[in-house]
């Protein structure tokens, strides 16, 4: 990457994942074109952190992911600087400080810090001495892979869709893999409970072991290598154990810098902090609905606007829905704007924090007729429609005659038509006509 020879930027981006090169993008675009360095704390060029956990088992190129090709930057006239780490943010001055003393100053400064992994308790990694691993970047990824040689038996603790993924992605190479997870089901926020009881037989059918309404409470090195690990019902040993357990926004500098900040960086729809030169986006940003997106395709929408409203343009972020999709042993799941609640769960969520183990509660199975559609009340004055046929599986939400959100299982090929007819909010005759169950 080309060296950076000055001192002072119109725009300086912080953080290059989805929201942060979404945001250069955008920035490329403006005319006339500002001054722009974009800070990464990692190693390598922006790449597409989607793609890592779907591909542990095969490994990937150090520049395979990139989101943008290396030249893009400089050919941009942007400056990309690797290895970057802000440890010193004044937003009054408009200048900060990398943790090897340079420090630059802007004109409009963009946060797209992102996100990191929830970590084990202090006294559990202790105990672990530092074996056990996260999957958030490639070069943990790459150190994973390293440890997964010659290793029999894997735990992978969390049964949300990185999890789902991670567990697919080491018996793909012929471990032995159990996934504990503290839900009843898997990807509990995602998928409804046919859904979800579609992929844990898919799951167990390939081999992958779950142990759901568990929880790790303890673990330990053993003498001769690997861990034991005292759930709330059983124990188990595990040569890797591998921590998916969710992520929470990384607002530390923004903490140390003097912005608001509550679960994520506090912004308004314009995607500004408190600071009216400072704009958020992405897995770090807080929106004013109290909502922290963490989906791909939400980040790069958010850095895109948030690179307009840096440049002073009239934007305004109203949390559009976006898809989130989870494809493994060649099966695919789909989740669109599914309401919180809608399955019924937050007395399960609640069980599954203090009892020593949960069963998701019994629910009516609904009638359905020939068709093999069944309809149902869902809360927040939702509808429900479910339909199964063979291997395909879906249930539609309608708010009135509108189409509000979607579950749905296998059927890949029209994920883009499901996308349109959400956000579009498709009446319920159209959905039937172009999106007929077959």
């Amino acid at each position: 990457m080309p060296q950076v020879d000055r001192s002072e930027w119109d725009v300086i981006v912080v953080g290059a994942g989805a929201a942060g090169v979404a945001a250069a993008e955008e920035l490329g675009r403006i005319d006339p074109r500002p001054s722009v360095l974009i800070l990464s704390e990692e190693d390598r060029p922006p790449y597409k952190r989607t793609k890592i956990s779907k591909n542990i088992a095969r490994g990937f190129d150090r520049e395979e992911f990139a989101q943008l090709a290396p030249e893009w930057y400089a050919e941009n006239g942007f400056d990309l600087m690797l290895a970057a780490r802000v440890s010193a943010l004044d937003p009054q001055g408009r200048n900060l400080e990398l943790a090897d003393g340079r420090r630059f100053g802007w004109g409009s400064l963009i946060l797209a810090t992102g996100a990191d992994p929830v970590p084990p308790p202090v006294q559990f990694a202790q105990r672990t001495d530092g074996g056990l691993f996260v999957v958030r970047t490639a070069a943990q990824v790459e150190s994973l892979r390293a440890a997964l040689v010659g290793a029999g038996r894997v735990a992978v603790v969390g049964s949300g869709v990185l999890g789902v993924e991670v567990a697919e992605q080491v018996r793909r190479l012929g471990l032995e893999v159990v996934l504990v997870g503290c839900h009843g089901r898997l990807m509990h926020r995602q998928l409804n409970e046919p859904a979800a009881d579609r992929l844990a037989d898919l799951m167990r059918s390939e081999g992958v072991e779950l142990s759901l309404g568990e929880r790790v409470g303890t673990a330990e090195r053993r003498d001769h290598g690997g861990f034991a690990l005292g759930l709330r019902q059983e124990s188990l040993e595990a040569d890797v154990l591998i921590f998916c357990v969710g992520v929470r926004p990384r607002t530390e500098l923004a903490v140390r810098s003097g912005l608001a900040v509550d679960h994520g960086i506090l912004v308004d729809r314009a995607l500004r902090t408190s600071h009216a030169a400072v704009f958020a986006a992405g897995d770090a940003a807080q929106h004013p609905d109290g909502s922290v997106t963490h989906l791909w395709h939400a980040a790069q929408h958010q850095g895109t606007l948030a690179a307009r409203s840096a440049v002073g343009r009239d934007v305004r972020h109203d949390n559009p829905p976006f898809r989130l999709k989870c494809e493994v042993f060649g099966q695919y799941f789909f989740s669109m704007n599914v309401p919180p609640g809608a399955f019924g769960d937050d007395a399960l969520d609640r069980a599954a924090e203090a009892l020593p183990a949960v069963t998701p509660a019994a629910r009516p199975a609904p009638s359905a007729g020939s068709s093999g559609e069944a309809r149902t009340e869902a809360p927040e004055g939702l509808e429900r429609e479910e339909q199964a046929r063979g291997p395909l599986y879906r249930c539609l939400y309608y708010r009135g005659d509108r189409l509000f959100g979607v579950i749905m299982v296998n059927d890949r090929e029209r994920a883009r038509r499901y996308e349109a007819a959400v956000r579009e909010g498709w009446p319920r005759r159209t959905v039937r006509a172009e999106l007929p169950l077959s």
